[in-house]
């Protein structure tokens, strides 16, 4: 997904394919560019790069970026302020109290950390981008403004906190009050033992580093040769790939040779950009490579 947004022209049946792939993997099933076309009137700010107009990308706001995402976080919002004045009622109605404690088993704090877990690369991005040419013109444009201040402080303290909430944790991970409230933080992995849990610790932050310093290089390195990009890239997906070889974090046999399996494709075809950056100079065997 991430090649996508690489300051390289693809062809167009690449660009196709990887529109419809990035739909998917950002959540982004609604038609949120018309209903936001109603909601929100921002200011305009040309995208800097065309591979982010290829894929759909007109905007520098977050709002608009982060699309399916940003109505999730509003529920999540909307939900929240209700729990909160509906605090002091919760004993009196049974609606209420059913209602709390669907809450706390399913949003405080396990669902939430799924959605900030699964969307942190957008969020990342997101960010970045709307840190390029922040201003407050419209109103619109300020509430995008305080939506990237939030949002900015999800994507600096997410990988911090959860590696005090994990290190806190570390003789515990396996407890039941731990997995009931931060068990989505650790499914999967290895919860007891005290190398297994390190290695959990270990690739949990790993899993949002990575995902950060994309961002950055999706982001901030587009005004460098593409070659810088693809790069960073291929050695992020290495790295990855190596990581996951030695700390062997997954708790069960097939979802570490899955894994394993699944970072070498992606460390290998990291590679493939580089054709499209200028080493194949024709149109027509660069359209055909790109079905492959």
């Amino acid at each position: 997904m991430i090649n996508c947004y690489l300051t390289v022209p693809m062809p167009a049946n690449v660009t196709m394919v990887m529109v419809e792939i990035n739909t998917i993997a950002s959540f982004d099933y609604l038609p949120t560019d018309s209903l936001f076309e109603y909601l929100f009137k921002f200011s305009k700010a040309e995208m800097p790069f065309a591979t982010f107009q290829a894929m759909g990308v007109s905007s520098l706001r977050i709002t608009l970026y982060l699309g399916t995402v940003f109505i999730i976080l509003a529920l999540h919002l909307i939900l929240s302020l209700i729990f909160l004045i509906s605090w002091p009622f919760r004993n009196r109605l049974r609606l209420l109290d059913r209602f709390h404690k669907m809450m706390r088993d399913k949003l405080y704090w396990t669902g939430t950390i799924r959605l900030l877990m699964e969307s942190y690369c957008d969020m990342s991005i997101g960010v970045m981008l709307s840190w390029r040419e922040p201003n407050t013109l419209t109103l619109s444009d300020a509430f995008d403004f305080v939506l990237t201040c939030f949002v900015s402080l999800i994507v600096v303290w997410g990988p911090i906190t959860a590696y005090f909430l994990l290190r806190k944790n570390a003789n515990n991970l396996d407890g039941q009050r731990f997995q009931l409230t931060y068990g989505t933080l650790t499914e999967g992995y290895f919860t007891t033992g005290i190398l297994g849990c390190q290695a959990t610790r270990y690739m949990i932050i790993w899993f949002l580093l990575r995902r950060l310093l994309t961002a950055v290089s999706v982001v901030y390195l587009g005004d460098q040769s593409p070659v810088w990009q693809i790069a960073t890239i291929m050695y992020l997906s290495l790295a990855d790939l190596l990581v996951n070889f030695h700390l062997n974090a997954l708790n069960s046999k097939m979802r570490r040779v899955m894994s394993k399996i699944n970072d070498t494709f992606v460390f290998l075809f990291s590679y493939f950009p580089f054709v499209y950056s200028g080493l194949v100079l024709d149109a027509e065997t660069i359209y055909d490579i790109g079905w492959f």
